[in-house]
C-alpha cells in the first residue's frame, strides 16, 4: 500500500468525499496513487481551501 493510499483509507477520513474518492477509484482499471508533500503542492493546498470556504479567491 502506497502512502498516498495508506492516507486516504485512515480511519479519521471517512468523510463523504474521501468515501467518493474510493468508490470512482475503484471504477478505473487502473489508479496509482502518489504521495506529494504539501511543500510542493501548494496550488492543491489552496484549492483546498477554497473548496472548504477556509479563504476568499484573491482575483
Amino acid at each position: 500500500m502506497s502512502k498516498a493510499e495508506a492516507a486516504l483509507s485512515e480511519p479519521g477520513l471517512s468523510c463523504p468525499l474521501s468515501k467518493d474518492i474510493r468508490k470512482l477509484a475503484a471504477s478505473f482499471g487502473s489508479c496509482e496513487w502518489f504521495w506529494v508533500p504539501r511543500s510542493q503542492n501548494m496550488a492543491a493546498l489552496e484549492a483546498a481551501k477554497l473548496g472548504r470556504g477556509l479563504v476568499e479567491a484573491q482575483c
